[in-house]
């Protein structure tokens, strides 16, 4: 099993930077972990190459709060997600589900002041705290469950010499993506069979975490004059 000094020794090796059966000196992994890091990072917003995908949260709400804050130290005090998938409200032994909206729905809503059961969650994942926006307001401190995407672990210098635990296909991916990140820093041209493996070995991870997705009916129809509004009134007792 390879430690993570061997996966970007490996890399910097596929450009012709390190020799073969030489290690980066601590220079040239500091800055390639710098450079993997940053690569992580942005594999973390294509959501697909995260092998996890998304996972549950369990937060509470404040009443009549405009919106909340997420991310360490927020009001949600979690990691901050790149996106929230989906959302519940937990109420009695019943979980009630939350619409997320984007910009163009969550503008759209004339009255953002009223308090009820939420029906609709819109998310700003600003940095570094993002913000949650409930429609209606929340009545009460209800509980509720978020979805929210997970994000592959980034590394430190302390970790160099661990042996790395990766899903399969992972360390491929890892090796030639950060050949490329690192090509452009010490001025040379990654071979087309080097670009090839980088991207074919992107895809076959997204293809790994690809799910099927299925139909869904809600449980409660809106149509025949039941709008968001009126159910938000039915589920509060007013």
């Amino acid at each position: 099993m390879a430690t993570l000094l061997d996966l970007i020794t490996g890399a910097a090796r596929l450009i012709g930077v390190a020799n073969p059966g030489e290690a980066l000196d601590a220079v040239a992994a500091r800055d390639a972990l710098q450079a993997l890091n940053g690569l992580i990072e942005t594999l973390n917003l294509e959501h697909l190459t995260n092998p996890t995908g998304v996972s549950r949260v369990d937060v509470t709400c404040t009443v009549g709060k405009a919106f909340h804050t997420i991310g360490p130290g927020g009001d949600f005090d979690l990691p901050r997600p790149v996106a929230i998938d989906k959302a519940y409200m937990l109420i009695g032994s019943g979980e009630y589900p939350v619409e997320v909206i984007g910009d163009d729905v969550w503008a759209d809503i004339p009255v953002k002041g009223v308090s009820a059961i939420p029906l609709q969650l819109y998310y700003e994942p600003e940095n570094p705290l993002g913000k949650v926006f409930l429609w209606p307001r929340p009545a009460q401190n209800y509980a509720m469950a978020l979805w929210v995407w997970d994000s592959l672990p980034t590394y430190t210098m302390a970790q160099l010499n661990q042996q790395l635990v990766l899903p399969p296909g992972y360390a491929r991916m890892y090796r030639y993506n950060l050949a490329l990140e690192l090509a452009p820093e010490y001025g040379r041209e990654p071979s087309a069979a080097v670009v090839n493996i980088a991207i074919e070995s992107k895809a076959a991870v997204k293809r790994a975490n690809q799910t099927t997705p299925l139909m869904e009916v809600d449980g409660v129809p809106l149509s025949g004059g039941h709008s968001s509004t009126n159910l938000a009134r039915f589920l509060s007792g007013s």
